[in-house]
């Protein structure tokens, strides 16, 4: 759940479950821009790693009901690569909060008709019942499982 903590000595913050996973599953991502006035800038930030943020979103999806939680999965799966995302999570070990996301993806995602296949086509607003839902569905149940599968089938 959450709950707020102290960082740094600032003032409390809140929590999210599986966060302290970002503290190691990261990378430095550099980023250039124009600031607001026009002037170039180039700052390099700390992001979670896809498989750190498949495992927060599933964390998520346990506790609330946003569509663009499945979708982000569904997303990160489809385009990052379902090897890659498996092989990010089993170096993060069987820690508590990546079992528990594991456990809520194999519930949210249990069949095509499921609430997180339903959710990744009505976020991508597919109406439910059409041939393009379906499909929809379809795939995401498929790439979901296909983590499961290499998740359980790890050491």
């Amino acid at each position: 759940g959450h709950r707020h903590e102290r960082i740094g000595g600032e003032p409390l913050a809140r929590r999210t479950e599986g966060a302290e996973l970002v503290r190691t599953a990261f990378v430095d991502q550099e980023i250039a821009g124009l600031l607001p006035d026009g002037r170039p800038n180039r700052v390099s930030v700390r992001v979670a790693t896809p498989a750190a943020l498949v495992i927060l979103k599933a964390l998520a999806m346990g506790q609330r009901d946003k569509p663009k939680d499945a979708y982000d999965i569904d997303y990160l799966l489809g385009h990052i690569g379902i090897g890659d995302v498996a092989a990010g999570i089993i170096t993060m070990g069987h820690v508590g909060s990546v079992m528990k996301a594991a456990g809520i993806l194999a519930d949210k995602f249990s069949s095509i008709d499921a609430i997180g296949p339903a959710s990744v086509a009505l976020y991508r607003r597919s109406p439910l019942g059409s041939p393009e839902a379906d499909q929809v569905k379809a795939l995401a149940f498929a790439r979901v499982g296909q983590l499961l599968r290499r998740l359980t089938a790890a050491p």
